[in-house]
């Protein structure tokens, strides 16, 4: 049988809305979110989410919504210097 042509051009498409956030932790007690959460506080808004997946349920320990990668990547260098070294950048 004969192949079909491979696509010889690129399709841009929009991009959809994204907010940046830094996650700073997860935590199955809620009182060791709010210990991060306050330890955290003067780096910015930070916000705390209560995520079910399947039976477990833990606590998300975030701070933004962030304008950019640049301001993110600054905050992420900030928050490793407050001694959250495994903290990473999500995009929603």
């Amino acid at each position: 049988p004969t192949e079909p042509p491979l696509p010889t051009g690129v399709t841009v498409l929009p991009v959809e809305d994204s907010e940046i956030f830094v996650q700073v932790g997860a935590f199955g007690d809620f009182g060791n979110a709010l210990r991060l959460r306050d330890q955290l506080f003067d780096l910015g808004a930070t916000s705390i989410s209560r995520v079910r997946t399947g039976e477990a349920e833990f606590y998300r320990v975030r701070l933004g919504p962030l304008r950019d990668v640049r301001i993110a990547d600054a905050l992420l260098a900030e928050v490793a210097e407050a001694g959250v070294p495994n903290a990473q950048l999500i995009v929603e």
